[in-house]
C-alpha cells in the first residue's frame, strides 16, 4: 500500500508538477493555489519531493518565490509542503563598495503625509522581507537604499519568520 501512495506522489510530482528552479536546479513542483481565504498577497502551496526550508527563494513561471511557510515533512509519503509567496520586488543597496539587489516583498509599517501650507511629505516605515543569509547580515544599521522615488534607511532587522528578515 505504501509504495502505491509513493509512487503516486512521484507521478503526481514529475508528470504534473511544474518547472522551477530550486538552489539553481531545475526540478519540478506542484504548485497549486492556496486554499485560505482571498486576500492580496499572491499565496501559492508547493509539494515536492525534495527537502527545502522557509527562506528559500524558487523560481517558477519567470518570478521569484519565498518559501513563507513552516515546512510540513509528510512521514509516509517522502514530501515536503509549504507556502510560497510571490516575490515581484527588489532594491539595490551597497555593502562595503559593492552594489547588490536583494529580492524582497515590501509592506507598509506606520505610514502618514505632514501637511503644511505650502507642500505635503510623506513619511512613515516600510518592512522589508528579505531571505536571511550570509549576504544579508551584512547589511548594516543606518545603511540607505532607494525604493518607490524615496530614501529609506536601515533601522532595525527582526527575526519574526525563520529564515527571513524583516
Amino acid at each position: 500500500m505504501q509504495l502505491l501512495i509513493d509512487d503516486m506522489y512521484e507521478f503526481l510530482i514529475f508528470e504534473k508538477g511544474e518547472d522551477i528552479i530550486y538552489n539553481g536546479v531545475d526540478t519540478k513542483a506542484l504548485i497549486i493555489d492556496s486554499t485560505s481565504e482571498i486576500n492580496y498577497l499572491d499565496d501559492k502551496e508547493i509539494i515536492t519531493d525534495f527537502p527545502f526550508k522557509t527562506g528559500d527563494l524558487i523560481q517558477y513561471q519567470n518570478n521569484n518565490w519565498f518559501v513563507f511557510g513552516q515546512v510540513d515533512k509528510h512521514q509516509y509519503l517522502k514530501t515536503y509542503r509549504s507556502r510560497i509567496r510571490k516575490v515581484e520586488q527588489s532594491f539595490k543597496i551597497i555593502i562595503e563598495n559593492r552594489l547588490y539587489v536583494f529580492p524582497a516583498i515590501f509592506e507598509p509599517a506606520t505610514q502618514s503625509i505632514l501637511t503644511s501650507a505650502t507642500i505635503s511629505v510623506w513619511s512613515g516605515n516600510l518592512k522589508v522581507i528579505i531571505q536571511d543569509n550570509d549576504l544579508a547580515k551584512r547589511i548594516a544599521l543606518n545603511s540607505e537604499f532607494i525604493k518607490m522615488d524615496a530614501k529609506w534607511k536601515v533601522d532595525g532587522f527582526t527575526s519574526e519568520h525563520l529564515s527571513i528578515w524583516d
